[in-house]
């Protein structure tokens, strides 16, 4: 097992390109899968099958507010790919890909002893885990 280790580098792209600038705070992305249980009559209590449903990712970030570039991604119909270097971006390091990405919502946030913040969430096609 290796070390725990801080979030280090995250970019978004559309079409290759790396797009908007900002300092991201928080960032998650989330794999879920459905899954039915079913059960006997008078049985035991416990399943007798578990059936495997759909699947589903998304994901969230907190970053920095520096311009609207991120804001207008929610407007757009193109896909982006969001991806995320838990431990940066040298060879061998693990690299999480979440592909064909929309925007779903961002909130603004102001505070008069913060910095201008934005959180931003997004649902994706799939989501794979890999190396840099």
């Amino acid at each position: 097992m290796s070390d725990p280790s801080k979030a280090i580098y995250g970019v978004i792209t559309v079409g290759g390109t790396a797009i908007g600038a900002g300092l991201a705070r928080t960032g998650s992305v989330s794999v879920k899968r459905g899954v039915d249980a079913y059960y006997g009559i008078g049985g035991s209590g416990e399943p007798t099958a578990l059936l495997l449903g759909n699947k589903s990712y998304g994901g969230k970030f907190e970053k920095a507010y520096i311009d609207a570039v991120y804001a207008n991604l929610l407007n757009g119909t193109v896909p982006v790919e969001v991806i995320l270097y838990p431990k940066g971006t040298a060879s061998g390091n693990p690299k999480i890909t979440c592909s064909n990405c929309h925007f779903t919502g961002e909130e603004f946030k102001m505070a008069e002893d913060a910095v201008t913040a934005e959180d931003l969430s997004f649902v994706a096609k799939s989501v794979t885990f890999g190396t840099a």
